[in-house]
């Protein structure tokens, strides 16, 4: 009965501020068959995608990690009503050194709750509220790329400490 309650749930599951499974139906399905089209040279990994209101208009958002050379890459897909968003695709290099890169794979995509304030200072164009989410990029070496959705760029957009 729980499995079956939280099925239920889950079109609630924004609104009562917990994070979803992602479907693993027709959206999920849809979201890789679009990026495997529009990227063709990149594999993306279903198993890494992670569902949760990430802008705070209580539809469910998508995020996948892809593989491409030497370079990680992040699809996120906001949620809609009706229709599809195109997918906003960030990358991110593999290998030491890099600011805008992780140390080494494996990584982690992992949900967290959007906090707009780093201790260092606000996030540009962050906005909290009850379920909104926010993403993590982790590998165990270097420090995690932290993502958010900024309203003032309408684009997931990341920073780390």
């Amino acid at each position: 009965m729980v499995g079956g309650l939280f099925t239920l749930l889950c079109p609630l599951a924004p609104r009562l501020g917990m994070a979803a499974p992602c479907p693993d139906g027709a959206a999920a399905t849809q979201t890789l068959s679009d990026l495997a089209h529009s990227a063709k040279d990149v594999r993306w990994d279903s198993t890494s995608m992670v569902c949760a209101d990430f802008n705070g208009d209580g539809v469910l958002d998508q995020a996948v990690l892809g593989y491409r050379d030497h370079t990680l890459l992040l699809a996120v897909r906001r949620g809609r009503k009706q229709g599809r968003h195109v997918p906003q695709i960030l990358e991110f290099a593999i290998g030491g050194g890099v600011q805008e890169g992780v140390c080494t794979l494996p990584v982690t995509l992992t949900l967290r709750d959007l906090a707009c304030d780093t201790g260092d200072g606000l996030l540009p164009g962050c906005k909290a509220g009850k379920g909104v989410k926010a993403l993590s990029i982790q590998d165990g070496e270097c420090d995690p790329i932290n993502l958010y959705w900024s309203h003032e760029d309408r684009a997931m957009l990341w920073w780390r400490y």
